[in-house]
This record gives structure tokens, sequence and C-alpha cells, in this order.
């Protein structure tokens, strides 16, 4: 009785003496004094109600802010398996050691059901068991179905709309750039929960005076995947219909390792089924200033078709090699390396009628039987020391490119063999270091540097032998020193970038050899402010550019302002906004006066003006996010301006796209419209996606030498859905439509307009009749609305037994299905029909063991 008379007089004291915010702090500890993670610690008013919440950290720290005005009264900790604790703020003490002993808890036969998405801060907490439905296999199928998080075709992973900036495991970037590698070929069994850092400054030394707007991943594996080596062996073979193929193949070798110190994860594959593996080698995030690699002027010949799955496009023969190797030194820094190999060889059969939108009556007709080898290898070091008082970054980075590409081709009637081999490679040397100082100071320095080597050929359609050689040197390097004022970090900036670029070019009588130069300096002040729920950064750079070209020899200043703002409206919902304006120089591969083949039949050639065009670009978004009740929504609106555009003049003559610079300049306006709303369902583990965007450019194109209005729009709608609602069915629904439309004004009252309306739609239906047997049924329609255009549909079906080891799959594919595929395209310049030829039916075993 004494002690409830006590402890009713503590809190009436609260009440009155905790009137304004206060903040409170210290560590929870269990009965050994070991200290524990995850505690939930809730403060709460005389009435039981939540004032506010936090959780401990690994080392059983936390703090929490008691609300202004409120009448905070005690402080209840929380935790699975130990004693619930309740502290009257009146005798807690700050930064106090509360211990929390361990309880024993005998349940009755009930269900419990917890929350698959956790918010706490800036992180969110994605539980793998709560999306992953009995058919999907890697983290990357799982990450599909969570809200706000979307896997592009290409395995870019968005969140919210906006790209990934960094993809970890247990915290550790092993992957780097091409974590596509990681995300599908890791298994979702040994994934317990993805967890999404929003915001996320990579740079520990800059994440109080640099703010982003980029969310970051964190895979966290089963305790079972940890620290041990684990592997997977993958065989598979078949047949097809295919007279003119061999038997089918493939296979999958894959060691890795995560630990705390070292992680590894290192994959051989091949196949000739169809499969896209190359892609895995793609980079889908950026290290270092800038992009420096040069693209050149050739291409491989490329012959997928845009809409349909690779799988039945795609006539392949890979095989892929990669090591990928993070190690932590002794004072905890990061040492990484990876090395890639690279052989794919792609056939195809493809007829193409291509009309130009500013020809009048050219019709190009193109049969196509091509055979395209990419021969790839890659090489990176990265040696990174990131932590609150210095952050180092070396890299070193080099690519081998032997691209090559042959093939018979009819043009318009008359028969001409390709010959292509645009080779490129690449060496990158990137260092940057900040060294944080005393008072908010801090200095920062950089510097990188890229050789580009293209030496390509050619076969023209004439029969001329082209060689193409590009040479280009880029650098970069600045120093920076940043300081804080209040609630403003501000930065000055100066730095160099200088380009060399050498161009050779021989064919037939032709031998021409041409230089560009450029010159940059620039100082640049960048001022990033935060203060409660508003973010801002603002940038203004001066910037002096000398060029020299021929005989041309200029400099050109300018002023480049660019800022944004981020506004949390509510705990759920943020506004940002940004504004941008850029100069873009045109360097050697826009200046070149010599008339150079491009393709087999397209040659080019430039003014040899410099030339900038400006470019204005803003954005408005507003997102939103319910977590508990797995709604997320995300709007985006944007305009693009460009100024001062070189408009180009095309001709056609004896089988020879001709296109040349001319005098003339124009501009262009781009706008677009994004929304995507996601909703996670807490029966069935159905998740729901809506999205839609919208596209219009309005822009010039020269017919003669009169300039004419022209607009090309955009539209596209996709619809998403997955349910598991009985432990023996799931399906998954997908269906897209896209609709392109391209108009042209030729005089008032005259007009040229197309339009394309295709869709894309798959039913996939899964059976599980009883433990480790599988049953899919995959249906895919493809309807296009133009008349002279059939529609297609597809039927695959598999049958697979799986236990936690061994694997034992039969796929059958094109069980229904057309050997040609149609469709049409629309662009700025040009209206493509286009007729590819498909895979026949064929039958695959697959059997895997996990090790």
């Amino acid at each position: 009785m004494v002690r409830r008379l006590l402890l009713t007089f503590v809190v009436a004291v609260s009440n009155i003496v905790l009137v304004e915010a206060q903040e409170l702090s210290g560590t929870v500890v269990d009965g050994r004094r070991q200290p524990l993670q995850e505690v939930s610690i809730i403060l709460e008013n005389d009435s039981a109600g939540t004032l506010a919440f936090t959780f401990t950290d690994e080392k059983g720290n936390f703090s929490i802010e008691s609300p202004e005005d409120s009448t905070s009264t005690r402080l209840i900790f929380r935790l699975l398996g130990y004693e619930t604790i309740s502290v009257g703020l009146g005798t807690y003490r700050d930064k106090q050691t509360v211990v929390m002993p361990g309880t024993s808890i005998q349940l009755k036969e009930v269900n419990v059901r917890g929350h698959r998405i956790v918010e706490k801060g800036d992180t969110l907490n994605y539980l793998v068991s709560g999306f992953k439905q009995s058919q999907d296999r890697s983290i990357a199928d799982v990450i599909a179905k969570m809200p706000g998080l979307e896997v592009k075709p290409s395995g870019l992973i968005t969140f919210e709309g906006k790209p990934i900036n960094k993809f970890y495991i247990e915290g550790m970037d092993l992957m780097g750039r091409k974590y596509s590698q990681a995300s599908e070929n890791l298994s979702a069994d040994k994934v317990k929960s993805v967890q999404v850092f929003q915001n996320h400054q990579p740079i520990k030394s800059l994440s109080e005076s640099e703010f982003s707007e980029y969310a970051a991943l964190n895979i966290k594996l089963t305790d079972d995947a940890k620290s041990a080596w684990a592997g997977v062996l993958e065989a598979r073979g078949g047949a097809t219909e295919d007279k003119d193929a061999t038997a089918l193949y493939g296979s999958k070798l894959m060691a890795m390792l995560f630990s705390k110190k070292r992680q590894n994860l290192s994959v051989y594959k091949c196949d000739n089924s169809g499969r896209d593996i190359a892609r895995e080698q793609n980079y889908l995030t950026r290290e270092g200033i800038e992009n420096q690699e040069e693209k050149g002027l050739l291409r491989n010949i490329s012959s997928a078709a845009p809409d349909l799955d690779k799988r039945r496009t795609t006539f392949n023969t890979t095989h892929l090699a990669s090591f990928n190797h993070l190690a932590k030194t002794s004072r905890d820094n990061d040492f990484r390396m990876q090395f890639d190999y690279l052989w794919n060889r792609n056939k195809a059969d493809v007829y193409k009628e291509i009309t130009y939108n500013d020809l009048s009556g050219v019709l190009i007709c193109e049969d196509t039987h091509v055979s395209a080898i990419n021969h790839q290898l890659k090489g990176e070091i990265k040696y990174e020391v990131n932590k609150d008082n210095i952050y180092v970054f070396n890299r070193l980075y080099s690519s081998l490119n032997f691209d090559k590409s042959n093939g018979e081709t009819t043009l318009n009637g008359i028969g001409s063999r390709q010959n292509v081999r645009p080779r490129k490679h690449y060496f990158t040397e990137d260092f940057r270091m900040i060294l944080p100082m005393a008072k908010g100071q801090s200095v920062k320095f950089g510097s990188q540097t890229t050789y580009s080597h293209l030496p390509g050929r050619l076969l023209t359609f004439d029969g001329h032998d082209e060689n193409l050689t590009l040479n280009t040197l880029e650098s970069h390097s600045h120093v920076a020193f940043g300081h804080k004022i209040k609630h403003f970090n501000v930065t000055y900036q100066a730095g160099i970038k200088i380009m060399d670029q050498r161009m050779h070019v021989a064919y037939d009588k032709t031998d021409s050899r041409e230089r560009f130069s450029w010159q940059d300096l620039y100082l640049q002040a960048t001022v990033n402010y935060a203060f409660r729920d508003l973010k801002l950064k603002a940038e203004l750079t001066a910037d002096g550019q000398h060029r020299s070209f021929g005989d041309s020899d200029n400099f050109h200043p300018m002023l480049l302002p660019s800022v944004s703002l981020s506004y949390q409206v509510t705990a759920k919902s943020t506004i940002r906004a940004n504004y941008k304006y850029s100069e873009t120089s045109n360097t050697l591969t826009d200046l070149f006066q010599t008339p150079t083949y491009t393709s087999y039949y397209t040659m080019e050639a430039n003014g040899g003006q410099t030339n900038y065009s400006g470019n204005h670009t803003s954005a408005l978004m507003w997102s939103y996010k319910h977590p508990i009740k797995g709604n997320f929504i995300d709007v985006m609106l944007s305009w693009q301006r460009r100024n001062n555009i070189v408009l180009y003049r095309n001709r056609y003559q004896n089988q020879v796209l001709m296109r040349e610079a001319t005098d003339q300049r124009s501009s262009a306006d781009s706008y677009f419209i994004r929304e995507s709303v996601a909703h996670a369902f807490s029966w069935a583990k159905a998740y729901l996606s809506l999205s839609s965007e919208y596209s219009l450019r309005k822009y010039r194109l020269l017919q003669g030498e009169k300039q004419i209005p022209s607009r090309v729009s955009n539209a596209a709608f996709e619809f998403r859905f997955s349910m598991q609602p009985i432990d023996f069915f799931s399906c998954e629904l997908k269906s897209r439509m896209d609709v392109s439309k391209w108009k042209s004004e030729k005089d008032e009252q005259h007009a040229n307009s197309d339009k394309t309306t295709h869709c894309k739609n798959s039913l996939t239906f899964f059976f599980f009749p009883f433990k480790g047997l599988e049953v899919g049924c995959v249906n895919e329609w493809y309807y296009n609305a133009v008349k002279s255009i059939s529609n297609h549909y597809f039927l695959d079906t598999y049958v697979a037994y799986r236990t936690k080891k061994y694997e034992l799959r039969l796929d059958l594919y094109n069980l229904i299905g057309d050997g040609k595929y149609e469709n049409q395209i629309l662009s700025t310049t040009t209206n493509v029909y286009a007729l590819y030829k498909l895979r026949q039916r064929e039958g695959l075993l697959t059997f895997g063991v996990n090790l």
C-alpha cells in the first residue's frame, strides 16, 4: 500500500515537472550485464498512452525524447524472454543502466502475427518470411513483392521510384556496382530480412553535412548462412525442336562466404537455352566522380525483341565467371577485389522496315541473320577507409572488350555482308579523401582519370573496310573546404577537368586524323541546410571552359545553379523538389568533320563547330508510406528544356543513309509524370501494385531547310498482383499496356501521325500438392492494336521437386506459341516494324545441389 502511494506521488510530481521536452538516454543489459539489442522502449503518460518509442542498438544503448507539453510519467522496457520493466521518470536518472532479468513464458496454443514491415527512424525492416511465397527462389524474387521496392528487368532495384545507391550484405559492400549478381543468386531461404536505409549517405564523415535522397538496401542473413562456406552446384540439359540448334545445356557453380571480416561470392555459369546471365555483369550504381568511359561511334549489332522475355528471343551461348572478395583489414577498413570474364554469343534472324520521320517516301527494308559476340574481361581493386574521422577511397579499374558481330543482310533487295568490331578498352584510377576537423570543418581531395582506347573496325555496305580508332584521356581533380555555420554546412570546391581526344578514320581513299582538347576550371559553392523536417541543398558553380578543335579555339564562361528541397510533411509523407541548370559541351564524337561510317549503311559528318546546349531540369515528388498497413505511394512530375540543339539533315542515296549537321539550332521540351501505388495485404501474402507514366517530348525535325514542329508521347500502365491464399496454391499476374504516338505538323492544314498500342500480360499458377513438389504453369498474351500485326499467346510449364539440399526440375517451354513475333516501335526519328524469329518447343531437365 505504501509502495502504491509513493508511486502515485512520483507520477503526480512527474506530470508537473516534465512539461518541457527533454532527452533521456541509457543502457539496457541482462542479468549477466550483457547488452540487450532490439529492446522496445516506450514513453507513456499516466493513462498508458504512448508518447514516444525507440529501440536499443547492438550495444544496448538508447536515446528517447519526451515531446513538448506532454505529461510523461514512465519508461517501459519490453523484450520477449525478459521481464518487462517500468521506471517512473521521477526516479529515472539520465544515462542509467537498466537491468532486465530473463524469464520463461509458457504459452498456450496461440497464433502470433507480427508486423512484416517495421520502421525505426530512417530504416525500414522487411521480414522476408512475411513476403516470400513458395515459388520464390532468389531474394530478388521476394524484393519484387515488397511494397515501395521494385526490381527492373535490368536487375536495377528502386525504392519509391529512385534507384538505390548501395547494396549491402550484412552491412558490407561486397558487390559494389553490379549487385544483381548477388540479388539474383542469393537464395531467399538464406535471408532473414531486407533493410532499407532511407536518405542514405554512404560516407560516414558526411552524414551530418551532405544529405542524400537515395536509399540503400542491406541484406540480413539467417544465422546458418553466416561465417561458413556454402555453395550451389547446378547442371541442366535438354533438347529443342529447332533442327538447326544443338542440344541444350547449362550449369552453375557458386561459392559463398559471409562473415564479419570476409565476404566472397564466386560464380561460374554457362548456358545456351536463352537465359540472360550476361546482364549480371551490368553496373547499376556509380562509384566515382562521373562516368568517364568513352562510348565511341561503333556498336555491336543488337537483335533482341523489346517486349518479349529474352528467354524466347535469345539464341545464345554464354560463359560467365565472376570473383568478388571483400576483406576487413586489421583496422576494419575494406579491401575489395572483383574480376569478371564473359563470353557471350547471340544469334538472331530479324526483318525490319524502317521509316525515317524526316525522309518522305523512303522505306529501308533489312533482312538480317547475325551472330554477335560480347567478349569481355573486367577487373577492379578497391581500398576504402570509411570512418567518422576520415574517409579514403582508392579504386583501380580496367576493362578489356573484344566484341565483334558478323552477319548476312539483304538491304532493300541487295545482299550484303556485315562485320563490325567495336573493341573498347578502359583504364581508370579513382582517389578520394575527406579529413574532418574541429568545429565542423573538413578538407576534401579527389582525382579520377580514365584512358579509353577504342580500336574499331567496320565493313561497309559498298565493301569498304573502315578502321576507326578513338583515344580519350579524361581527368577530373578537385579540392574542397567545408565548415558549419549554425544549421548551414557550406563547402567551397575548386577543380579542373581536362580531356584530350584523338580520332583516326581510314577507308577507301579516306585517311583522316582529328583532335579535340578541353580544359575546364571551376569554383563551386554548396550549402546544405537541415532543421527539423526541412532539408535544403543549394549550389552555384562558376565555370570557364577552353576548347580547341582544328582552327577553332575559344573560351566559354558560365554560371550553373541548382537547388533541391526535401520537407517531411508528416511522419508518413514527404515532398521533394529540385531544379538544375547545366550546359553540355560537344566533344570529338559530335565535332568530327570527316564523313564516317557508324554502321554498315549509315554515315555521319558534323560541322566542326564547338557548341553548348543548355539544359533546364526540374522535378516535384511526393511520397507516402504507412509501413504497418503496407501502403506506399509515390508521384513524380518533371520538366526538361534543352536549348541550342544542333539539327541534323538526313539524306538517303545509293543505299547509304547520310546524317549531316547543319547550322540550324532548336529547342526541345520534355514532360514526364509517374505515379505508383503498392499495397501489401495482411492476408495470403497478397501484393498489389499499380503504376502509370506519361512522357511527352516536343521538338523540331529538319525537312529540307524547314523546321517542322513534332511531338512524340508515350503512356504506360502496369498492374501486378500476387498471392498465396492456401499452402498448396499461389499465383502471379503481371499486365502492362504501352501507347505511343508520333505527330508532325507539316503545315497548318496537314499533319502526319502514327500510333501504336500493345499489351503484355502474364498469368502464372503454382501448385504444391505435397511437401517438396511444385508445378507451375505460365501463360503469356501479347496484343497489338495495329490490325496488320498478329497477336501472340505462349504457354510454358514446369514440375520441380525440392528439398533443403536438392532440387530436380523439368521445364517445358513454348508448348503453345508462335515461331515469329511482330512489333512496331515509334521514336523521335523513326517508325520501325520488326519481325523476330523465336525459339521453338524445348525441354530442359535441371539438377541442383546446395553444398
